[in-house]
């Protein structure tokens, strides 16, 4: 019961994120006077995609009735956690960059953290 409570507080957070980063993004829009329909619209879309691919990373760690994913040498624990919290992570960089947009003073030491994170980021 209480993995699973951690489980669903993870994906709670990340949901919670991904409504204030969408309020977030319309908030830059309308301020600088960007606010486009398409852009909302394939903005949904992508956070829609990313909330798939996650249930649909607990929905194959619950297959493997496990919360360990073995990838021939690799053993990743708590995969579907992993994959929620990056994603998490992601929103609230999102989020502030958006706060910073709209003249919200961010604390250096965070700028200092959220830039590294930007500047490791991997794209795939």
């Amino acid at each position: 019961m209480l993995k699973f409570m951690i489980q669903y507080n993870i994906f709670f957070v990340f949901a919670v994120l991904v409504i204030i980063d969408y309020v977030s993004g319309i908030l830059c829009a309308v301020t600088t006077k960007e606010l486009n329909s398409t852009t909302g619209r394939n903005g949904l879309i992508r956070k829609g995609g990313i909330i798939l691919l996650i249930i649909s990373t607990y929905a194959l760690q619950f297959l493997m009735n496990s919360n360990v994913a073995q990838f021939g040498d690799v053993t990743i624990p708590n995969f579907a956690n992993i994959i929620s919290i990056c994603f998490t992570v992601n929103e609230f960089v999102s989020i502030v960059e958006n706060m910073s947009k709209l003249g919200v003073p961010i604390p250096q030491p965070l700028v200092e953290i959220l830039s590294k994170i930007k500047k490791d980021k991997d794209p795939i």
